[in-house]
């Protein structure tokens, strides 16, 4: 690890670009996750790496390796959160490459799988739901897919639920609306279909589901699967 670390700062862009896809191989153990990597810091020269100016091929490798370091077990998350990570990962939801899109959108995904109230208000905060409007207008359907993903993970606990559509509920209906509205590949509809699912049911928020016209389409989707 200590030659792989090293390889992070050669002068060479080349064995740089080695140093972090080796990383990233190594990323998809939980035990290295656990272990080594708490151990080396590996997160530091990562951070390190995505604030600079790098190529955007190492920056698609980079990204890819800190969406594996914000997964719920993972002992990194908090020190990268305290680093300003979320911000990071917010500004590559807008960038106009596809793949860093995607990569900014999926760790923020990772982030909010089960994490605590502070963290995922940090996310609404930074990412704003203009933004995710935008992503769920995206060329990409993987990026689609995400951005529900990151909808579903804010929306999984019932007091998360009240919290943000609180203040979000028009939002979060228009997001679902459009791509329920839209001819979405099968899986991409199901995601939309699980956001429902969670606001019905919450005691507070499910008049939303009930008396919004528009989602009155979900009798058709019943349909179809009785039908099936």
């Amino acid at each position: 690890m200590e030659k792989v670390l090293e390889g992070l700062g050669d002068e060479s862009s080349e064995v740089r670009l080695a140093s972090v896809r080796c990383l990233h191989s190594l990323s998809r153990s939980v035990h290295q996750l656990r272990t080594t990597f708490q151990d080396h810091s590996v997160w530091k020269p990562l951070m390190a790496l995505l604030s600079g100016q790098p190529s955007n091929e190492m920056l698609t490798v980079v990204t890819s390796t800190i969406c594996n370091l914000l997964l719920e077990f993972s002992p990194a998350k908090e020190p990268m959160l305290d680093s300003g990570v979320v911000e990071m990962l917010c500004l590559l939801t807008d960038n106009s490459d596809s793949a860093l899109r995607l990569n900014g959108i999926w760790a923020l995904m990772n982030m909010a799988f089960q994490a605590e109230q502070h963290v995922r208000t940090k996310i609404i905060s930074c990412l704003g739901f203009e933004r995710i409007l935008k992503l769920l207008n995206d060329s990409d359907t993987r990026v689609i897919m995400k951005t529900l993903g990151l909808l579903r993970n804010l929306l999984s606990k019932s007091k998360d639920i009240d919290d943000i559509m609180s203040e979000h509920s028009t939002e979060v209906i228009q997001a679902v609306n459009m791509i329920l509205d839209r001819p979405h590949p099968d899986e991409v509809k199901e995601q939309a279909l699980c956001i429902i699912g969670y606001i019905a049911a919450s005691s507070q928020y499910k008049d939303y589901v009930m008396d919004d016209h528009n989602l009155e389409r979900l009798k058709e989707f019943l349909v179809f699967c009785l039908i099936m």
